[in-house]
C-alpha cells in the first residue's frame, strides 16, 4: 500500500471511531481487535505450513538408499555425566 492510502485508511478509521456512541466504539474497537488477532493467526497458520512444507521437501531430498540406518556407538548408564565414559581418574598426567 502506499503512504497516502495508509493514511486515509487511518484517517477514516477515526473518523468512523470518533462518530459513534459509547457503545458503538466499544463494538467498533472489539472488532477492529478480533480483525488483527485473525491476520495474525492467519499470518502464523502460514508460516507453520510453509516450514511442514520445507522440511517435508528436505528430509525426503534426504533420503538415500545407499545409506544404513544410525547405529548406537556406545552408551553410558547416566546420560549426561561430566567426564567421558573412557577417561582415566587415576591418571594425574599434565
Amino acid at each position: 500500500m502506499k503512504p497516502d492510502m495508509e493514511k486515509d485508511k487511518l484517517e477514516t478509521w477515526i473518523q468512523e471511531y470518533e462518530s459513534r456512541s459509547l457503545t458503538g466504539k466499544l463494538s467498533f474497537l472489539v472488532s477492529s481487535g478480533i480483525s488483527v488477532a485473525t491476520s495474525a493467526v492467519d499470518s502464523a497458520i502460514n508460516e507453520t505450513a510453509a516450514v511442514v512444507a520445507r522440511a517435508k521437501k528436505s528430509f525426503e531430498q534426504g533420503l538415500d538408499p545407499n545409506l544404513d540406518d544410525a547405529k548406537v556407538l556406545s552408551e553410558t548408564s547416566t546420560p549426561f555425566s561430566e567426564e567421558p565414559p573412557d577417561s582415566d581418574k587415576d591418571n594425574d598426567r599434565p
